[in-house]
């Protein structure tokens, strides 16, 4: 009998725990459009972000939700606020 009550103690504990994770980790999913592109022109675009290939492209994932393929070389810079 104590052995079942200490094994539900600590399933309902763990249950917790796993809980507070859950909902610390989905508020903060909201901090995910964390990247700036600047390219060489001027233009910013904020994203989540961005794969560069050896063929010379990048894959930029805007926080909108849209993808946008651009040529490496136009990006000036990638920064992280």
């Amino acid at each position: 009998m104590n052995y079942t009550r200490k094994l539900i103690s600590f399933m309902f504990i763990l249950f917790i725990v796993f809980m507070l994770f859950f909902i610390i980790k989905n508020t903060k999913r909201d901090k995910r459009c964390n990247k700036i592109v600047i390219l060489k022109d001027g233009e910013v675009i904020t994203c989540m972000w961005v794969n560069t290939y050896k063929s010379g492209f990048s894959s930029v994932h805007t926080c909108d939700g849209s993808d946008i393929t651009i040529k490496t070389n136009l990006i000036k810079n990638i920064e992280i606020k």
